[in-house]
């Protein structure tokens, strides 16, 4: 009995000096027989000590308590739930780099792992512990990889450098750098972490709503092999990435064969325009989505572009070319300008016509006798007369 307290007084000892040192730990020790001290059975050593006080001792069992064990309290499950919610919290940030939130959660979960087994060791000091997994929690934020080998040509010497650094920090507690040594000269890979590759993927969503997530969260779970983390996760990543979005519109056949449809429907439509716009829509022209519009019809300017070709024609008759001019303008015919590039006969009586063709533009001054004017008038007045009652 006096030889086991002597072991728990110093060991608690040297978590007194750990203590001072600026890392605070519950006090953890070793019994003689290699089993792990109880926190009662420390708390008992404590009591017994000349230099501590009731308050001082209940303080440590409590501390003690919390990792009776060799377990933190989020370790009640395969994955520490600190490591899952900083994960997630991490993939839905804006501009998130999600490969690299999945390297800090696979590198956190490590990190958790080596603590619980530094403090299930025989004879594991609390401050030590405290401060590996403060360090490899720093370097899982990070983002860093961590090397799974070392060189062995000169792993003695980089354990020597780390000692040295440990020692001469401000406030630097011996036992921990030397706990720290020991460990780096003995390392081996099983006791380092293995994500210096890139982690596992999360599993794939080909949601195209908010609501789909769901649905993709459910099929997730009920794979045999399913983490229910990762498709926690990924469900995350999934709502995040469809806050407020329906499914994305694709482009394809389909949409060729509307454009088409709604071309060739349309007054006036050109059918040959129509198909060609359609041929490029399905041949994944430019631009996919430019809709094909119907070939331009006759409008005012092409009657009156058509009217003014007519009366400068030579002979031109007025009434004539006036009268085709009100049937272009009232889409009673299909009037000059139409594109089609076919001459248009615009006959003044059942056996005169005029066609207009190219010629030079003939002078528009009145005849020079009353005589001549009366005939011209009259001939007018019959031609518009014809055309008011049908004849063209």
């Amino acid at each position: 009995m006096v030889n086991s307290k002597l072991v728990l007084s110093l060991a608690l000892a040297s978590t007194a000096l750990a203590t001072a040192g600026g890392i605070s730990a519950p006090p953890v020790a070793a019994n003689p027989d290699g089993s792990r001290a109880s926190c009662n059975q420390l708390h008992a050593v404590c009591l017994d000590r000349s230099d501590s006080t009731q308050k001082s001792c209940d303080k440590e069992l409590q501390e003690c308590k919390k990792y009776e064990g060799g377990k933190r309290s989020i370790m009640g499950e395969d994955e520490p739930a600190q490591c899952v919610t900083d994960f997630n919290a991490c993939v839905t940030k804006p501009e998130s780099n999600k490969a690299a939130c999945q390297l800090t959660r696979s590198l956190c979960k490590e990190c958790m792992a080596k603590d619980n087994k530094c403090r299930t060791a025989p004879g594991a000091m609390m401050p030590v512990c405290d401060g590996k997994l403060q360090n490899c929690l720093q370097k899982a934020d990070q983002g860093k990889k961590m090397s799974t080998k070392r060189d062995d040509g000169d792993a003695a010497a980089k354990c020597e450098k780390a000692l040295n650094e440990c020692r001469t920090k401000p406030g630097a507690v011996q036992a921990v750098c030397t706990a720290e040594h020991e460990e780096c000269i003995n390392d081996d890979s099983d006791d380092a972490p293995t994500s210096s590759a890139d982690p596992a993927p999360l599993p794939s969503f080909t949601a195209k709503t908010l609501e789909d997530c769901t649905t993709e969260f459910d099929k997730c779970v009920a794979k045999p092999d399913a983490d229910e983390d990762d498709c926690k996760s990924a469900q995350a990543i999934c709502e995040h990435s469809h806050q407020g979005l329906g499914p994305s519109p694709t482009s394809g056949p389909k949409d060729c064969d509307s454009e088409f449809n709604k071309c060739r429907t349309e007054p006036g439509a050109n059918m040959a325009a129509c198909k060609s716009a359609q041929a490029e829509c399905e041949n994944g022209g430019s631009d996919s989505s430019t809709t094909a519009e119907p070939a331009p019809t006759a409008g005012p300017k092409d009657c009156d572009a058509e009217f003014n070709k007519c009366r400068t024609e030579p002979g031109a008759n007025m009434a004539a070319c006036k009268g085709a001019q009100a049937q272009c303008e009232h889409g009673r015919l299909q009037g000059p300008g139409s594109g089609s590039g076919a001459s248009k006969t615009l006959s003044s009586s059942a056996s005169s016509s005029v066609t207009p063709t190219s010629a030079p533009p003939v002078s528009t001054s009145y005849p020079a006798s009353a005589a001549s004017r009366m005939g011209q008038f009259s001939s007018s007045f019959l031609a518009v007369f014809c055309v008011a009652i049908g004849f063209f």
